[in-house]
């Protein structure tokens, strides 16, 4: 696993902005607390490794993960999960588990607070409130993935690619993404010429604006119209039971 960057601030008194921590109440954020640490995060840098024991997980405060399903190491992959302020990586741990067949890679340099593995699984035991938390990020997450399959299982290129930008536009909020062809390609589980032909149609449409390695989101709400419904069931759940309490 990728080594991190400590990022120096004061343990006793952090402004969390990932959502998980930031809604704690003051037992659970106490208890929390100084298992943390602040790091930084670089593109492609791998969290979570297939198959090998979770040692660490990340409260993401900025940046983007995507969590990715491979059928076996150097096969072909598609990206199953996106994770950003709103959530955690090391659910495997928070469940029980010790690893999962999973990665979970950096898509953008980023910041999060680490945990220990072993940290993690003690504050469970200790909080029934800390444990229905990461339970319900569990939930929302799984919502995610399900709603992967049916818009890959049910959906054109195009709605994939709009539930994507949208996806990845909540969590880096902006406008301005950077990505390239071979990213999305790798991460829509489509060939590169498809995710091609897909961008060009939004753009024709005025929803987008691509350059080299870059892509401008211009009207989200036509992208929100033209994701036909792909788009919102998961992020409705988690406004539900995270933000609207």
């Amino acid at each position: 696993m990728n080594k991190v960057r400590s990022v120096p601030h004061n343990p006793s008194t952090p402004n969390f902005h990932n959502l998980i921590l930031s809604g704690l109440d003051d037992h659970d954020s106490n208890l929390v607390r100084p298992h943390l640490k602040l790091v930084t995060l670089t593109f492609r840098q791998r969290l979570e490794t297939p198959n090998k024991p979770i040692e660490t997980a990340y409260f993401i405060e900025t940046g983007l993960v995507s969590v990715v399903a491979s059928c076996r190491p150097g096969t072909r992959q598609a990206e199953v999960g996106l994770i950003g302020f709103e959530g955690m990586t090391g659910l495997a741990v928070v469940t029980g588990a010790t690893q999962s067949p999973n990665e979970a890679v950096m898509q953008s340099d980023g910041t999060a607070y680490s945990i220990q593995a072993v940290s993690l699984r003690s504050l469970i035991g200790r909080s029934s409130t800390l444990a229905q938390r990461f339970a319900l990020y569990g939930f929302v997450f799984h919502l995610q993935t399900s709603n992967t399959v049916l818009v890959n299982a049910e959906g054109t290129i195009e709605h994939r690619l709009s539930r994507w930008l949208l996806m990845a536009q909540d969590r880096l909020k902006t406008d301005d993404l950077k990505l390239t062809h071979d990213t999305l390609s790798t991460m829509l589980g489509v060939r590169r010429p498809g995710v091609t032909i897909a961008l060009r149609r939004l753009e024709r449409l005025g929803l987008i604006a691509t350059r080299r390695g870059n892509i401008l989101i211009l009207r989200r709400d036509g992208l929100v119209d033209y994701a036909e419904g792909f788009y919102g069931v998961p992020e409705s759940e988690y406004h539900r039971l995270f933000t609207a309490r």
